[in-house]
């Protein structure tokens, strides 16, 4: 009973993210950063996607190996598996969906282009266990993708690899295109962005909202000339705030980049705030450890 509660309270501080809205550029997110209280409990890690006859939380339990055709995940499924065809895999707006052990590996279908997944508006990710998701082909696709004006939250105590498939975020945009917010809340996350895009944020000639990393422990490497978190090639971010609340956050300029965190070449960023202090930062290679 503790489990299904804590899960319960974890869905309604999503629910108040999604519906909180965000908009594109340098912008307020129209997020606020949600106390380290409310992330889940211990409890979480024991919840089984095949509990209730094989449902989640508020419904059905998703494994990957099944799926044989494009496919929109629902709010409150939990994704559990391997894609093993050659599918698109999107999640509906205003959805909150688990993660459990999900590889979803892009790279073996070079004819496809399109992101390892698509946020179709605003959505909340909850992770567990160990998650890999790569865009397909080796074009313009991102690890995950969200449309420009809606937002993205990731939580959880599990883990995510995110890269991209060719031009494309680890996490952001994918090429030429814009992406929303993006609020990272907990977790151990790995973004690797393609070329000129990068790992957390814009791809090169696209643009991002607001990056809020508020918790957990991320890497985010760019390809050339492209931020680690921020803004890709010739490329606009908004706002980009770190809290003093993460474990570590370490980001890597791609080759010619002029900052880690902040705007890539010929690229603008808004205000980038890391633990209180104003300012990019040009190093290469730069950890924040509060």
């Amino acid at each position: 009973m503790k489990k299904y509660l804590s899960l319960f309270l974890i869905m309604l501080m999503f629910c108040a993210v999604v519906s909180a809205g965000c908009g594109g550029g340098g912008g307020d997110s129209g997020i606020d950063a949600p106390d380290q209280t409310d992330n889940p409990s211990d409890d979480t890690l024991s919840y089984n996607p095949e509990d209730d006859g094989g449902r989640g939380m508020f419904g059905p339990g998703i494994d990957l190996s099944t799926i044989t055709s494009d496919y929109t995940v629902q709010t409150g499924a939990t994704l559990t598996g391997t894609l093993r065809s050659n599918v698109k895999i999107s999640i509906a707006d205003g959805a909150i969906v688990f993660l459990r052990d999900v590889t979803i590996d892009g790279s073996e279908y070079d004819s496809s282009y399109w992101d390892g997944i698509t946020c179709l508006g605003s959505a909340s990710i909850f992770l567990m266990g160990n998650n890999y998701v790569k865009g397909f082909g080796d074009g313009g696709s991102a690890g995950i993708s969200v449309p420009g004006g809606k937002s993205l939250s990731i939580s959880g105590s599990g883990s995510l690899t995110a890269v991209s498939g060719g031009k494309g975020a680890g996490i952001g945009s994918s090429w030429y295109d814009s992406c929303g917010n993006i609020m990272i809340i907990d977790g151990i996350i790995n973004a690797t962005g393609g070329e000129y895009c990068a790992g957390i944020g814009s791809s090169g000639l696209g643009e991002c909202g607001n990056i809020t990393i508020n918790g957990g422990t991320v890497t985010a490497t760019g390809g050339d000339r492209a931020a680690g978190i921020g803004g890709g090639y010739d490329s606009e971010c908004g706002n980009i705030t770190i809290s003093n609340r993460v474990t570590r956050v370490t980001a890597i300029a791609g080759y010619d980049a002029p900052n880690s965190i902040g705007a890539g070449l010929n690229g603008t960023c808004g205000t980038v705030r890391i633990g209180g202090e104003l300012g990019e930062i040009s190093e290469y290679y730069y950890t924040y450890q509060p």
